[in-house]
């Protein structure tokens, strides 16, 4: 199994450990690349090199022919194995936008297949909220009465 099809898997059993259905698991459709500057070209967005982490084993991005709207969805994935930390993924991902919700806080917004999810930090808690088969509108609704 390749690396970046075990990092698909990875990603949805997280999902399904902290409750959600499989169904609500991004899939990531991620394409190998050679280096940097290769990735770079991938994304709309200038990617932070991951310093004092040495040489990644594996720079994936997503594919720009293959993404509805690459400018929203658009990732960049650094894969590092570390004898001292062991394997160390470390994601990049452009968003929709950010917008501040409840009164300050920004939020991350990210359009999926499957609809809208928002992400934020309040008090120390990390929020996800994804809202399938809903408006954007109706997701920063329900985000308000969280």
């Amino acid at each position: 199994m390749g690396i970046l099809k075990r990092f698909e898997r990875a990603v949805e059993a997280e999902a399904i450990a902290r409750g959600h259905s499989a169904a609500f698991a991004e899939r990531e459709q991620l394409a190998p690349v050679t280096n940097i500057g290769e990735a770079q070209l991938h994304v709309p967005f200038s990617i932070r090199i991951p310093a004092g982490l040495g040489s990644p084993t594996v720079i994936a991005a997503t594919p720009r022919d293959g993404v509805k709207d690459a400018a929203r969805a658009a990732t960049v994935v650094f894969r590092y194995e570390d004898p001292s930390l062991g394997r160390l993924t470390v994601m990049e991902q452009g968003g929709d936008d950010v917008v501040t919700i409840r009164g300050g806080i920004p939020a991350h917004v990210l359009p999926s297949p499957n609809g809208v999810m928002v992400r934020w930090i309040e008090n120390g808690v990390a929020f996800t909220v994804i809202g399938t088969s809903h408006s954007r509108e109706d997701v920063f609704a329900a985000v308000e009465k969280i």
